[in-house]
């Protein structure tokens, strides 16, 4: 019996409504199919941008030719992926694999009894061997979890998994209960967060070339100093650019000198406008764009006696605005391993940072807990709004003199607001999927370091795990005192950071670029014939990106990073098409898309060096291209 709502499992005939729900699932639509959208203007001229916008384009051409439509699930003979919400039993899943072959089954069971009763009712001695012998997986998710934790992992599962499947992704609910009900609605609340976590080739390249200008500027790199810092009892203000930093700013204001004020990105902007100083300027986007924000500063010597922390992979003209500068190391980056192979550092002599993504507020949060801060104060972090029109501080620079939005920003992102959350004051607030995988990551950096640090949340947002709620003006400041602005600085950039005694000259030595170029010839072998049937296709992308995963866990890890979220996210495009087509034939031409953008790879990573935001590349546009490229195959042809 279902003790959450008291009645059995299964009536008299348990095999009939197993065979009956199996049989509904596959005349249904019951899937989350994503949408594809065009990468937009991009002044970087990234390589990875103009192969997916190419991709979208080719995508949305079939599309107005009427060749796309929505199936049942049924209309296929196999699937990539499938989503199960509870097993029950099990009895269902014979029916499953009697009629579609599933290529990955993921089992979110909460209840990890009813798994363990599945061994004794089902035949899974039956099962297990099929899927042997055919390749295919299923992963179990069981046990008391909380809902947020649950989406980290599905998160984490895509970045160790053939991303591309979440475009097309079935989803079946077995049985009704509360924790089903509860993950079920979850998943499909949050399913946009499913995205790969990779970055891009381009991502790649930028960073590396970054960090190497560091190197050769000799900017130093924080050491890992949590353990023994001097700042533990020193209160430190962590400010983002929301909108309820308005409120705050007298509060910042009045604390300036009493404690250490860490600017979130374009958080800096708005204290400006405020007239408050923060002590340190966290950064850690890789493109020229932040350092293009800093010059909306209204006094061009703001910056002389602010201290920029930023990771590695920061763009050279970002880090050129700071006289004050350390960097620290970013995780999942080529630099860090390209240290390790050189033989420049061992792991864990740097400061690596972790939880910094997706927004910058995450890197203000993450650079408070490892420089050793234990009272940690968040201001303007909303990761939301409860104001639709208001999605930043009135004093930034998203905002004109009379404290409206300035054109250029209006379609920004983080404006698009698409579900509630709850607020840390109570009442609701309005989100998106980016903010709250901001607060998701938030939380798990808390909860990790609950035991060194404590952490007030101030501000008139979302509700953050791990944060005690406090008003600004509840604040107890009578026994805060600060730093001297120069001693903190003497002691983060001399004290506790160092020079890496290497150049990039050396460095670029032990780059893997042999493997990288057999790794790209390897797959553009493999699409020198491209498929005929959907299985093949399916066949053809997850071998490919098996290829690519494997190379995670060798020294390769490099060609790895550069290729895997790209060929990711392309290949996502692809499967969407897949499956809205009836005959698979038409999506070869994304084939032939693809294998004019990895042929200039090798091109962009020899110039690796100045290769800081690809404005500077001379490329031409796919679509001059694409008819010579599809020629001898008049079916594709008249697709172009």
């Amino acid at each position: 019996k279902n003790l959450d709502t008291g009645v059995p499992f299964y009536a008299e005939s348990p095999f009939s409504e197993a065979k009956k729900l199996i049989d509904e699932f596959l005349k249904s639509n019951s899937y989350f199919k994503m949408a594809i959208g065009g990468a937009g203007i991009d002044p970087r001229n990234q390589s990875h941008l103009r192969a997916y916008s190419a991709l979208a384009s080719y995508y949305r051409e079939i599309d107005n030719r009427g060749l796309l439509d929505d199936h049942p699930v049924g209309f296929y003979k196999e699937i990539p992926m499938c989503y199960m919400f509870g097993i029950g039993l099990g009895y269902q899943l014979g029916y499953l694999y009697e009629k579609i072959r599933v290529r990955n089954l993921y089992i979110l069971e909460p209840n990890p009894d009813l798994l363990y009763a599945s061994f004794y009712t089902f035949d899974w001695y039956t099962l297990l061997p099929y899927l042997s012998e055919n390749g295919d997986h299923i992963y179990f998710y069981t046990g008391d979890f909380d809902q947020d934790r649950m989406m980290r992992d599905q998160i984490a599962f895509y970045s160790d998994f053939p991303g591309f499947v979440r475009t097309y992704l079935p989803v079946l609910a077995t049985y009704e209960s509360k924790p089903i009900l509860e993950t079920y609605r979850r998943f499909v609340n949050d399913v946009g967060m499913l995205q790969d976590q990779s970055g891009f080739f381009d991502d790649y390249i930028f960073g590396l070339s970054g960090a190497l200008e560091s190197v050769a500027r000799k900017v130093p790199f924080l050491k890992n100093l949590t353990e023994r810092s001097k700042l533990k009892d020193i209160p430190c203000v962590v400010v983002g650019n929301g909108p309820s930093l308005d409120s705050s700013a007298e509060f910042i204001r009045k604390v300036q000198d009493r404690a250490v004020i860490i600017a979130c990105g374009t958080a800096v902007t708005a204290l400006e406008g405020y007239g408050i100083k923060p002590h340190i300027y966290v950064a850690v986007e890789r493109l020229r764009n932040v350092a293009e924000s800093l010059d909306n500063l209204k006094d061009p010597h703001f910056l002389d006696d602010v201290l920029l922390i930023g990771t590695e992979v920061l763009h050279p003209d970002t880090v050129a605005h700071f006289r004050h500068r350390v960097l620290m190391l970013k995780q999942n980056e080529m630099f860090l391993p390209l240290l390790m192979t050189s033989r420049t550092m061992n792991r864990g002599t740097l400061m690596e940072a972790a939880y910094i993504n997706p927004l910058v507020s995450n890197m203000g949060t993450s650079t408070a807990v490892n420089l050793g801060f234990r009272n940690i104060y968040l201001a303007g972090i909303d990761c939301g709004a409860k104001d639709e029109s208001r999605s930043h501080s009135s004093k930034s620079y998203y905002y004109d003199e009379k404290g409206q939005m300035k054109k250029e920003y209006s379609d920004n992102i983080l404006n698009r607001f698409s579900e509630s959350v709850p607020g840390n004051f109570g009442g609701e607030v309005r989100s998106n999927y980016l903010f709250k995988s901001s607060v998701s990551y938030m939380g798990a950096l808390f909860s990790e370091n609950r035991e060194s640090c404590r952490v007030w949340n101030l501000s008139d947002g979302a509700k953050i795990p791990g944060t005690e709620p406090l008003h600004a003006e509840d604040v107890d400041i009578s026994s805060w005192q600060g730093i001297e602005r120069e001693r903190l600085f003497d002691y983060l950039e001399h004290e506790e950071s160092m020079v890496l005694d290497t150049t990039p000259e050396k460095l670029l030595d032990f780059m893997p670029r042999r493997r990288l170029q057999a790794a790209i010839d390897w797959i553009l072998q493999g699409w020198d014939r491209p498929p005929k049937d959907l299985a093949g296709f399916i066949s053809l992308l997850s071998e490919q990106q098996e290829f690519i995963r494997a190379l995670r866990y060798s020294t390769d890890f490099g060609v790895y990073m550069m290729l895997s979220g790209t060929l990711n996210a392309c290949f996502a495009v692809m499967n969407r098409m897949l499956f809205s087509l009836e005959d698979p034939e038409p999506a070869a031409g994304c084939i032939n898309v693809l294998r004019y953008y990895f042929r200039e790879y090798m091109a962009i990573f020899d110039q690796i060096r100045d290769y800081h935001d690809g404005s500077n590349i001379a490329v031409q546009p796919y679509s001059l291209e694409r008819r010579a490229m599809c020629s001898g195959n008049d079916r594709l042809t008249e697709f172009f």
